[in-house]
């Protein structure tokens, strides 16, 4: 096969819920003033929960105004993290962990947060950006392409693997009001996205008959 024929298209995710309800939050009433920051993803070492966690550690420790929920399964080689969120002693107070959540109860989280954190350090696409936009919440992700693809200039964005970097920004982005998400910013739909597969497999030699 000669690759150099190949016509590469790009397909964005959809970024709603369809026809699904609202479910009850599982998070405990928030106090006054409390910014809530969410994480969306498998906990596994690309994801960067290490570092996030060691950075709202130190927030936590200057009483700096934040939750931070984590939603995401168990993934692999990270035992010893595991370990810290399930012992730690802001759990259930300042760090809360679902581990799997249905659609209901990712939508009432999305609604019950103010930012999305995403710390990765890989993506392939990264949906939970796009989702959250679509809610409206704010954005700090890391400067990876893929994120720029996906977010453009509606989001705070930040580098480096420390932890003092990503609590500093994450101050930086609670006390700066441009950091909130571009509300004009179109976020794809699943129809929206359905149809553009559609129009490019009509495209598509194979589909001729």
């Amino acid at each position: 096969m000669d690759v150099s024929r190949i016509d590469m298209q790009v397909v964005p995710l959809g970024a709603d819920f369809p026809s699904v309800p609202a479910a009850r939050s599982p998070l405990p009433p928030r106090k006054n003033g409390i910014k809530r920051v969410l994480t969306v993803g498998t906990i596994e070492p690309r994801k960067g929960h290490a570092q996030a966690l060691a950075a709202f550690e130190k927030l936590w420790m200057q009483e700096a105004p934040f939750e931070w929920i984590v939603v995401g399964r168990a993934g692999w080689k990270v035992d010893d993290l595991l370990r810290r969120i399930a012992g730690h002693p802001e759990l259930g107070r300042r760090l809360h962990w679902i581990d799997h959540p249905d659609d209901r109860g990712l939508i009432s989280l999305y609604h019950d947060c103010d930012m999305l954190l995403a710390p990765s350090f890989g993506e392939g696409y990264g949906l939970p950006v796009a989702e959250a936009g679509r809610f409206g919440l704010a954005l700090m992700l890391r400067d990876l392409p893929v994120f720029r693809e996906v977010a453009g200039d509606s989001a705070t964005y930040f580098s480096g693997s420390g932890h003092d970097v990503l609590a500093q920004t994450l101050l930086t982005c609670h006390s700066n009001a441009t950091a909130v998400n571009d509300a004009a910013r179109h976020w794809t739909t699943w129809a929206e996205s359905t149809a553009k597969l559609k129009e490019i497999y009509a495209l598509s030699p194979r589909s001729k008959p």
